[in-house]
């Protein structure tokens, strides 16, 4: 009777542990890629990341925003990482709440849905391909 009960209790937990795959696959198919592949150095966007960048204007906004950035005369560092650095800093720093952001980077993400955390990484990632394009070249 024991034994009757354990495997009842197993053929169970087999179908418990089934159903939360299936919902588990689900989920991650719905998810949005991610935007940008961090898995090599500097991260890049992916083909999601370039479209979300696409549907920001993001590399308008960069070049704005690193106008800005010189004309105030902004410490951003020379060196590939400290740009990257700054990069992500800035964007975090100046834009601590979507509310925060200019009108038409909130309107795209409002008519695309797009993931706010998302959002971040791209214009970050955007602004320091901007800013490095920018940087003299080493003598």
């Amino acid at each position: 009777m024991w034994v009757g009960g354990i495997k009842e209790h197993e053929s169970e937990v087999a179908k418990l542990m089934d159903e939360i795959r299936r919902d588990i696959k689900k989920v991650l198919l719905r998810s949005p890629p991610p935007p940008a592949a961090t898995a090599a150095s500097p991260p890049r966007l992916t083909d999601y990341g370039e479209d979300l960048s696409e549907k920001l204007d993001a590399k308008t906004w960069a070049k704005m925003e690193a106008n800005s950035l010189h004309r105030q005369g902004q410490e951003i560092g020379n060196k590939p990482f400290e740009i990257e650095e700054f990069s992500f800093e800035h964007v975090r720093q100046k834009y601590p709440a979507i509310r925060d952001m200019d009108l038409s980077l909130r309107a795209a993400i409002y008519e695309h849905g797009l993931d706010r955390e998302h959002v971040y990484e791209v214009l970050a990632i955007v602004l320091r391909d901007e800013l490095m394009a920018r940087q003299e070249p080493p003598d």
